[in-house]
């Protein structure tokens, strides 16, 4: 049986202003949505400690701005490398650099700016 193809997230930047405002931006659930139908897996991948995100995304989802269960696992990064080994086969991240060689996994995308209205993920 295949590996299943796995898409990871970031929190900060992505999804969230950061983690101590915690602006939601907009398009984030349309977003993730999005990322339930093309992968077996999404996962979140964050250097916000784990029990932190969970409370995030909890939050998210309670709100609306997130769909229920929008991940199937919330995996901490130890630094600012993250490497997808093991973890995804692709990241959209705004910030992190992953493992030499990895690079054509990563997929950037420009920071959330909550004062910037027109900004929106999807």
């Amino acid at each position: 049986m295949p590996n299943p193809f796995t898409i990871a997230i970031d929190l900060e930047g992505v999804l969230i202003s950061n983690a101590v405002s915690q602006f939601p931006r907009p398009g984030a659930g349309l977003f993730v949505s999005a990322c339930r139908r093309a992968a077996d897996r999404v996962v979140l991948y964050t250097s916000v400690p784990a029990e932190r995100a969970a409370d995030t995304v909890g939050r998210l989802v309670a709100d609306g701005h997130l769909p229920p269960d929008p991940f199937d696992a919330i995996v901490h990064a130890q630094a600012s490398v993250k490497p997808l080994v093991g973890v995804a086969d692709v990241l959209f991240d705004d910030a992190a650099d992953v493992a030499p060689g990895e690079e054509h996994r990563l997929v950037r995308v420009a920071g959330y700016d909550p004062i910037d209205d027109s900004d929106t993920l999807c």
